[in-house]
């Protein structure tokens, strides 16, 4: 019957464990009123197994719980039990007094169990037994309240990050709870909304930013964990992201990768910069706990920027679209810019000799071309038909009219290919900068037309200036 009830003590201490860490997972906050009702069940079980008068549970920062024969006890013996239970919680020795009310007691982390056996009971040939059994039990228990705690703080951080609303700033906000969590910098990469390459969308803990924005390799670690269900470890940064940086000094050489994802389909990987034996397994648990946590919001967001960046793309070219570059533009905050509007000189007469797939090949062609010149910060977009536009944040307008000048020349001098034949087309260009045509970036869209309509008027496949605020007309003088 003692070893029944011992099993069922153990048992029960698994099932509770295994049954809080879900719950605990799903709902933290109900988990606390969940704990106490079991627990009162497992010390009257610890009380029957070892037939004690008294069994006595001591939690760090919880009331304790007592289960009490049913027959009665002394007041005094119940709370010398529970004394002894608390001494051994604060020194984590076994505690023993060996007289006519035996009482043992002994702690595992931040908790504690003290018996108290009937009269008489044979201490001397079961005393350690019995104490080895109480301290697994309070082992057990100890390890169900970490996970109890781990996700209280899971889902607190789980609540924060969708707070966010934007993937910016959700992705700092994981990366920045993994740094809190280990100390060390972080980064967070997700899919790409169109190509679906991973890229740093975030740093965090002094991480290098230049990582930020640069792709990651599909067969990198970070790239198989984008892919895959279990956190990969990688030991330098080409094999981490694919891509070789020399400054050997930095803390990112080596890190792990932990995958998120929505259940179904991988959209990014939560990166810790440390030696992955550093890291201990507990803390590797938390973080992957994170990862998973996280995986179906951070989804979400990747979701919804994969339709927000359709909705604002040309499907020919896949450049911004007209509502993609004004919300490009609508971001600006500086006093220098320049935009230059470009439009194909007779693409009708491209269409209707060559075919309109002909006419296509040249926009994508042309597309292809303003992309190779563009700076990080640059944004080139097809505005509707064969009208393009480059937005040039952050540069003078003498250095605007060299770039319009260049891609000018380089769209005349590169003939798109069609069936075999090299197929020549030019462009016209309208350039309008800030501050010398307007100080509002909203004003720039006319004046550019308007400069774009005066080189084509005056020859195409050329470059035309916009006049400034008091600029005149040739006509007026």
């Amino acid at each position: 019957m003692t070893w029944f009830l011992i099993g069922g003590v153990a048992l029960a201490a698994g099932v509770v464990g295994y049954l809080v860490g879900r719950h605990v997972h799903a709902n933290a906050e109900s988990a606390v009123g969940y704990l106490p009702a079991e627990r009162s069940h497992l010390v009257d079980l610890v009380r029957r197994a070892h037939r004690a008068l008294v069994a006595t549970s001591v939690t760090l920062g919880d009331p304790p719980i007592t289960a009490l024969h049913p027959r009665g006890v002394d007041r005094d013996i119940a709370e010398r039990a529970e004394a002894l239970a608390r001494l051994a919680l604060s020194d984590g020795r076994n505690h023993v007094i060996n007289d006519s009310a035996p009482t043992l007691a002994t702690a595992d982390g931040d908790v504690a169990f003290a018996v108290v056996l009937s009269a008489g009971a044979p201490i001397e040939a079961s005393g350690e037994r019995v104490l080895d059994e109480l301290r697994a039990l309070a082992a057990g228990l100890d390890a169900q309240r970490r996970i109890e705690r781990e996700g209280r703080r899971s889902a607190t951080r789980l609540a924060k990050l969708e707070q966010h609303d934007s993937i910016e700033s959700a992705s700092a906000a994981l990366s920045d709870a993994a740094t809190r969590m280990v100390d060390a910098p972080a980064a967070v990469a997700l899919r790409d909304g169109l190509s679906g390459t991973p890229h740093i969308l975030a740093v965090s803990g002094g991480a290098d930013r230049r990582l930020l924005g640069t792709a990651v390799a599909p067969n990198s670690t970070v790239g198989r964990a984008v892919d895959g269900e279990t956190p990969l470890a990688g030991f330098s940064a080409e094999e981490l992201f694919g891509h070789f940086r020399s400054d050997r000094r930095r803390r990112e050489d080596a890190g792990i990768a932990f995958p998120l994802n929505d259940g179904k389909e991988g959209v990014g990987a939560l990166v810790v910069f440390r030696q992955p034996k550093a890291v201990d397994d507990e803390t590797q648990a938390a973080l992957q706990r994170l990862a998973i946590q996280a995986g179906p919001f951070m989804a979400r967001l990747v979701s919804i920027r994969k339709h927000e960046l359709r909705a604002m793309t040309d499907e020919l070219t896949g450049l911004p679209n007209r509502r993609g570059f004004e919300s490009a533009l609508s971001t600006f905050r500086g006093d220098t810019a320049a935009l230059l509007y470009l439009d194909l000189d007779r693409f009708k007469l491209l269409n209707d000799t060559h075919g309109h797939i002909a006419g296509d090949a040249a926009l994508q062609h042309l597309a292809r071309l303003l992309r190779r010149g563009l700076r990080e910060r640059d944004v080139a977009a097809r505005m509707g038909g064969e009208e393009f536009a480059l937005w040039l944040p952050d540069i003078a307008r003498a250095e605007a009219i060299d770039v319009a000048e260049r891609v000018r020349a380089t769209v005349e001098g590169a003939p798109v290919n069609w069936n075999g034949k090299a197929i020549p087309f030019t462009c016209s260009i309208g350039v309008a900068t800030m501050p010398e045509t307007t100080t509002a970036a909203a004003n720039l869209y006319a004046a550019a037309d308007a400069a774009l309509y005066r080189a084509k008027e005056g020859g195409r496949n050329k470059v035309e200036l916009a006049r400034g605020p008091r600029q005149p007309r040739a006509t007026d003088v």
